[in-house]
């Protein structure tokens, strides 16, 4: 366009030189091929960029995770122009001639990426692991409202979305736009995605996401069932442990399991993938004690090559998909009194009390404004040579460990106390009026049974700074009898 202006200003004044000597340019006219070239420049490129537009498709999808892992596919085509999302193609909720709803098959998922790459253009979705009610009307700030745990593509932050509810009345309404937290930036960020609710949440047959010009969707099969936490009594305690993945060390299993029993821990809640059939075995097990519940996990875009990455591995991918079921579990628990995230080769050692449960309560007795309490920790690292040369787990073979560690620092939260924008793995930061407590390693810290990393190599090659510690040995007494079982498990 500038182009133009150019070649129109440099012939005007051309022409206007030759005029000056025979006659007198008219202002007047001037000004008006000045406006007309102008629009009519603006009116071209406005249909050229209509034309880009229309081979600019991009792919969108809101996609929930079926009960076996997978996730259950809703497909769609849209044509984005200046923030307004005009669709282009529907595959579900089409109408025959009698104008009559037909379901129809969506479209496969691995066609929809070929669509994708064919316009050289990265997917724009939303992942959605799972949706949970909050249900607890005494915790302070309590709002009927449902949360949506799961991803959001990076391009998708200035898309209008609207929540969308389907009751047990076969009523479809819709809300306002939901509430979103991100983690930290990503191709993929972990999100949570809040929907206010109006009405009882008992009511909801399922909840999903529309884009906030179009119609809530009819077909029942793109909705999400709600989880609806119970409120459990006082001082009970809840754990998560994120992701358990692989052929992990079954002895070791059982021992935390069965440590966690001893201490009175009320329920584990994790997230499985990929495990070999013997340590499903083991989970079994403590499912059918009532002590354990898991669900299935699975990662978007990584069985399409589109974000690779694999659970276990550090990495900034791994981390987001490993705070998206930091915000499930912190929802999903939210009827607990005490929530703690820790790992399979954590254990949380109480050093005054017999148990985890009867420090809690001392605790809190000590701190009634607290929003949760931080854990150092004490690293037993496995690249020093065995204390104990017998069979056994890590918790026994390994009796040398460093002072406590501010880093690697694990917390125990209070449902309610907390900001919830603030919860990861390692921090939270507490609701006006609380406060975090750190506790004193003397009255416990977190045994972590790891190999040597790089916050601490000096520490970890420095061996006047081992500490024999066979503190835990007193609660291996008590659940030997109970681990004996796993010693004869055919491999």
């Amino acid at each position: 366009m500038h182009l133009l202006v150019l070649l129109f200003m440099s012939e005007t004044l051309v022409q206007a030189r030759i005029n000056s000597v025979g006659m007198r340019i008219s202002f007047r006219k001037l000004t008006e091929r000045i406006i007309l070239l102008v629009f009519s420049t603006c009116v071209v490129c406005l249909l050229l960029q209509n034309s880009m537009l229309q081979q600019s498709y991009t792919g969108y999808l809101i996609i929930h995770q079926t009960s076996g892992g997978s996730f259950a596919v809703r497909s769609r085509k849209y044509l984005e122009s200046d923030h307004a999302i005009t669709r282009s193609q529907d595959d579900v909720n089409k109408h025959n001639d009698t104008g009559n709803s037909l379901t129809t098959t969506a479209t496969p998922y691995h066609d929809t990426l070929l669509q994708w790459r064919q316009y050289q253009k990265e997917a724009l979705a939303v992942f959605i692991l799972s949706a949970i009610g909050s249900n607890f009307t005494s915790q302070r700030g309590y709002k009927r409202e449902i949360k949506l745990n799961g991803w959001e593509g990076m391009k998708h932050r200035n898309m209008k979305i609207k929540c969308c509810v389907l009751w047990n009345s076969n009523k479809f309404t819709y809300f306002s736009a939901p509430e979103k937290i991100y983690w930290k930036k990503s191709r993929l960020p972990a999100t949570q995605f809040t929907c206010p609710i109006r009405g009882p949440l008992i009511d909801v047959r399922g909840v999903t996401l529309e884009f906030s010009k179009k119609k809530c969707p009819r077909d029942e099969s793109v909705y999400i069932k709600p989880f609806l936490p119970k409120e459990q009594p006082k001082h009970s305690f809840a754990i998560c442990v994120k992701i358990v993945y692989g052929n992990i060390d079954m002895k070791l299993l059982v021992d935390w399991m069965e440590f966690y029993r001893e201490m009175k821990v009320d329920q584990v809640f994790m997230f499985t993938y990929n495990l070999t059939n013997n340590i499903e075995t083991v989970l079994q097990h403590y499912i059918n004690t009532g002590f354990l519940d898991r669900r299935h996990f699975d990662f978007p875009w990584k069985k399409d090559g589109l974000m690779k990455r694999e659970v276990g591995v550090k990495s900034p991918n791994v981390w987001q998909d490993e705070q998206v079921v930091v915000f499930d579990c912190y929802q999903r628990l939210h009827g607990y009194t005490y929530i703690a995230i820790v790992d399979l080769d954590e254990f949380l050692l109480p050093r005054r009390h017999k148990d985890i449960k009867s420090m809690m309560g001392n605790l809190t007795e000590q701190f009634p404004k607290a929003a949760g309490f931080t854990f150092k920790s004490f690293i037993f690292a496995k690249d020093w040579n065995k204390t104990v040369t017998t069979s056994g787990s890590d918790i026994v073979q390994y009796l040398r460990r460093t002072p406590a560690l501010y880093t690697r620092q694990k917390n125990v939260h209070i449902p309610g106390r907390i900001r919830p924008d603030s919860i990861d793995t390692h921090e939270f930061e507490p609701l006006e009026g609380y406060e975090r407590v750190t506790v004193s390693e003397t009255t416990a810290a977190i045994n972590h049974y790891r190999t040597c990393y790089s916050d601490f190599q000096r520490l970890c090659k420095n061996k006047k700074k081992r500490i024999f510690d066979k503190t835990i040995l007193k609660v291996v007494e008590k659940i030997n009898n109970r681990t004996l079982w796993i010693n004869d498990f055919k491999k």
